[in-house]
């Protein structure tokens, strides 16, 4: 895995993204604080495209829309009302993770410390924007993406290509038993996603955690790129939940397959 990422500014937004995932054909964005606020009718866009979110809620399920690439948009289109509360007979759509194929339209994940992940098959025009926190990383959520791409849309493991944006790091993120004692079932030695402190209580490394279980389900080092800023740390960039407590604006990323 390697650090990437350009600033990009316009006059009315700043955001990151990844130099190779543009050349892959992906429209893409880690958006920093302060950007690509929700409106009052709780939609978001990107260069005047709208940006399709779910109701995040901290576990492991992976929407799939899959359907015919024609008629994609229309089907978009559909969820992005219900997600909004206009013509849906039920809540919003649950789900930590949007998996998607062709062209038209964003899929995306608001963070404030939590990881935002975005993955792409240059081959078979599929993305995914995937919210991993450490509760959704225990469960594996952006290796489940990954795999709902393969068994679903074709993907190959060494095609796919993983963004994985700014997140809170380890040099500030502490943690306790509560997720210590789960993350042993996975990694018993610590396996460098964990660096335990003499009081018992240890400093997580989200982005490791994700590298390790992104190559754990065959996809290649090579193709891994981090932002790897820590939002707790970069006052100036982003904004930090646990710096700036209840009420944080989270920070929307998105992914679109754009050639």
């Amino acid at each position: 895995m390697q650090q990437s990422y350009i600033l990009r500014e316009t006059d009315h937004t700043r955001y990151l993204v990844i130099p190779e995932f543009e050349m892959a054909g992906a429209a893409h964005f880690f958006g920093l604080k302060a950007s690509f606020k929700k409106s009052h009718k709780g939609q978001a866009h990107f260069n005047g495209s709208r940006v399709l979110t779910a109701k995040q809620v901290h576990q492991d399920r992976v929407l799939v829309l899959e359907s015919q690439i024609q008629s994609q948009k229309k089907r978009a289109s559909g969820f992005a009302r219900a997600n909004e509360g206009r013509g849906s007979n039920g809540p919003p759509q649950m789900a930590d993770a949007i998996v998607t194929r062709g062209e038209g339209f964003f899929v995306g994940v608001y963070t404030a410390d939590c990881l935002p992940i975005l993955l792409m098959d240059p081959q078979k025009k599929a993305v995914a924007a995937v919210h991993a926190g450490w509760r959704g990383s225990l469960l594996q959520v952006a290796a489940k993406a990954a795999q709902e791409m393969i068994l679903k849309m074709g993907c190959r493991p060494k095609h796919l290509l993983a963004a994985l944006g700014p997140s809170i790091g380890s040099c500030c993120y502490e943690v306790g038993e509560l997720v210590l004692e789960p993350l042993k079932s996975l990694y018993s030695h610590g396996a460098d996603v964990v660096r335990l402190k003499k009081d018992g209580k240890g400093m997580l490394n989200l982005l490791e955690l994700n590298r390790r279980q992104l190559l754990e389900i065959g996809l290649q080092d090579e193709n891994l790129y981090a932002v790897g800023l820590c939002t707790y740390c970069r006052t100036d960039l982003f904004s930090s939940y646990r710096r700036e407590g209840k009420g944080t604006a989270g920070m929307l990323s998105g992914i679109m397959y754009a050639r």
